[in-house]
């Protein structure tokens, strides 16, 4: 497995919060470089503070957002790079006629964590006000990072997303609508408390650790029987229910 940094432009105003940054690019005449990431490969995406829109997406030139500067994002690389069936030179709203020629597809791990550039620059060996044009191997806005220097991003990374996800995930001890004095069987408390012991034995799933049993949301008191951690930091809820038929059999959720 290999470690990447990669930058990115802002995105075009409005777009969506859901939306996850994804995908490693780069221009004609690089595939040299994002040849080189294979899947299973770990990327962070730098989004930039400025940057070009194609004019497709800007033609008034009115569309322009204000990127965060910093690190916003962790993804796996789930397919070598290829160059798409319809990738081809584009004008941009700079004046520039550019060429993203290959992408490497991603899926998302964790974009709830922020580094800024000034801190994180000093941790792969750059001075901490660089405005990182001409960023990347050969100039390519791809580098390859060392195991060191990943792990020190990764660890500020999380710790990032760890305050953030304090401040979204506030629980109160009131008791909610799910659970509470009364209303849970023998059966559903033990089932409950042996997942909660050993989440990735009993679920099946290697890096599965316990963050709470019983979390409640202090708006609604709502309550998740046990909530979860993955190996990539990733929340995973757990709602026991000891009689359901197989239309409750389904569906599962990355945070």
């Amino acid at each position: 497995m290999n470690y990447w940094l990669t930058t990115h432009w802002p995105r075009p105003l409005n777009t969506p919060a859901s939306r996850p940054y994804a995908d490693v690019w780069v221009k004609n005449g690089q595939s040299k470089v994002i040849e080189q990431l294979a899947p299973g490969d770990l990327v962070f995406i730098y989004e930039s503070e400025s940057g070009a829109l194609p004019l497709r997406l800007n033609p008034d030139g009115i569309c322009k957002a204000r990127g965060r500067a910093g690190i916003v994002a962790l993804v796996r690389v789930v397919e070598r790079a290829m160059q798409p069936a319809d990738s081809a030179p584009e004008e941009y709203d700079n004046g520039q006629t550019l060429w993203w020629r290959f992408r490497a597809p991603t899926t998302s791990i964790n974009s709830g964590g922020f580094i800024s550039r000034a801190e994180f620059l000093p941790l792969i060996g750059y001075k901490a006000n660089w405005n990182l044009h001409g960023f990347g191997d050969h100039h390519s806005g791809v580098k390859r990072l060392k195991l060191v220097e990943f792990e020190a991003l990764r660890k500020k990374f999380e710790e990032s997303a760890d305050r953030e996800n304090q401040k979204r995930l506030e629980y109160s001890s009131r008791p909610g609508k799910f659970g509470g004095p009364g209303g849970e069987g023998d059966t559903h408390r033990k089932l409950k408390d042996r997942i909660a012991a050993n989440p990735a034995r009993v679920l099946d799933e290697d890096g599965l650790s316990l963050y709470k049993k019983e979390f409640s949301f202090k708006d609604t008191g709502d309550r998740i029987d046990v909530l979860l951690q993955d190996n990539d930091k990733r929340y995973v809820a757990v709602e026991v229910e000891v009689e359901c038929d197989s239309n409750l059999w389904q569906g599962h959720c990355n945070v």
